[in-house]
């Protein structure tokens, strides 16, 4: 009992380093290419999730906006029931979905392409992503420095995966 403290900070520290060996690894081009779209983003970050991924969703809103990024919390049922309009061009969506299934998550797939808002979306699967994952177009995105990315098929690496629709 007097170490669980202790435990617990090693515990995750070591899913810190895991995590930066993926980054720096597998999902290192996926992550560069969310990181861009934030980046590039001429609006706001728009987070959304439901469940757990809503809460660690609403704190990355969070502190995007504290840190000097324009980013908003969309909770995906309220977002189905009107609030969508909150989604403009100019914007990126980060959709967090611990399945890569979650179906509020999925219904807002349409609007968002209807909007051609580029999407990255975070799955805990790290197979496949879900239905999340599948339901994404081929990517590409363009950066206001004047950088174009053409990533191809959809990408996932270790749950991310970005994608734009259309021009």
């Amino acid at each position: 009992m007097k170490n669980i403290g202790e435990n617990v900070v090693r515990i995750e520290a070591e899913a810190l380093r895991a995590l930066a060996d993926r980054i720096a690894g597998s999902m290192a081009a996926a992550f560069q290419r969310a990181v861009d779209l934030m980046f590039c983003c001429a609006g706001r970050v728009v987070v959304t999730g439901m469940g757990k991924s809503g809460l660690i969703a609403r704190k990355i809103a969070a502190t995007l906006s504290s840190t000097g990024t324009p980013a908003l919390y969309l909770h995906p049922v309220e977002a189905l029931h009107g609030d969508l309009g909150m989604v403009v061009r100019g914007d990126v969506v980060l959709a967090l979905s611990a399945s890569g299934e979650t179906e509020e998550i999925l219904a807002l797939l349409a609007t968002i392409k209807r909007l051609r808002v580029p999407l990255i979306a975070m799955t805990g699967d790290e197979l496949c992503g879900g239905r999340l994952a599948r339901a994404l177009p081929p990517a590409a995105f363009d950066c206001p420095s004047g950088t174009t990315s053409d990533a191809g098929a959809p990408s996932l690496s270790r749950g991310f995966c970005e994608t734009r629709w259309g021009s």
